[in-house]
């Protein structure tokens, strides 16, 4: 019975080891995510709210003007 208590002890230093090393990365991925911001791209520009507002203006203009056209 004794063995199982060293590995259990074993295993329990292990895990602490993990959780330490997993916290640490954890945290770092969180810095980095906060010091710098997500940004959206297609390739030729980024795509951000004055983009997207755009685009949903001209797709609801464009949408006004089919139904208008359909009556």
């Amino acid at each position: 019975m004794q063995d199982v208590g060293i590995l259990y002890d074993l295993l329990a230093d292990i895990s602490e080891e993990i959780n330490s090393v997993f916290t640490r990365q954890i945290s770092a991925l969180k810095k980095k995510i906060i010091n710098r911001p997500i940004i959206f791209t297609c390739g030729l520009f980024n795509i951000d709210w004055t983009i997207a507002l755009s685009i949903i203006a001209a797709i609801t203009t464009y949408l006004t003007i089919i139904t208008q056209f359909d009556k």
